[in-house]
């Protein structure tokens, strides 16, 4: 009898578990059920979801790449010389505009995806304004504002870019040579 109890207690409180999501502060989730929105931005703590799912975007900060990685990015430069640098960012998702960013991807993944595009893209169309020697001139700080200002203008509001850092550009070794050369 008390092990039947004990059992009944112990299958209720799984279903009471495996129906919950736990909803950090750290995250901005929106429940939905069939698809719909049901609740926009659910409370911290345990949420009952048992005819409903919770998908959560993290509002700490993200790194790109991800932690001791490193993604080598070709981009032409405006001489035109093809260089491959390596940036790396920092973005969150701005609590204000979740909803939509939810509404136009429904998944972080999704959403990732299309931020990492823009890193790429964004960097990219930067450095087509510069040429190799503004590269590598006094200059050089203002280029991580470049490309930071073009990843946010291709995310539009999606994703806030709070830093951009541009390491280790390398140009083709005849031009490397050249420069050497010349100095």
């Amino acid at each position: 009898m008390i092990g039947g109890i004990v059992m009944l207690v112990m299958v209720a409180l799984l279903a009471f578990f495996t129906g919950c999501t736990k909803v950090d502060q750290t995250d901005y989730c929106i429940e939905t059920r069939f698809g719909k929105v049901v609740t926009d931005h659910m409370q911290t703590g345990m949420a009952m979801t048992v005819f409903s799912e919770a998908t959560c975007f993290p509002l700490t900060d993200v790194n790109f790449p991800s932690q001791g990685n490193t993604e080598q990015i070709e981009a032409q430069t405006a001489d035109p010389v093809t260089v491959t640098g390596d940036v790396g960012v920092v973005y969150a998702y701005d609590p204000a505009s979740v909803n939509g960013v939810f509404i136009a991807k429904r998944t972080p993944a999704a959403a990732e995806i299309e931020i990492l595009n823009a890193i790429r893209e964004g960097y990219r169309t930067a450095l087509a304004g510069w040429t190799v020697a503004d590269i590598f001139s006094n200059r050089r700080s203002e280029l991580s504002d470049s490309v930071r200002a073009h990843i946010q203008r291709k995310l539009g509001n999606l994703a806030m870019i709070k830093r951009a850092y541009v390491r280790d550009i390398k140009i083709p070794k005849t031009i490397e040579d050249a420069r050497i050369g010349a100095v």
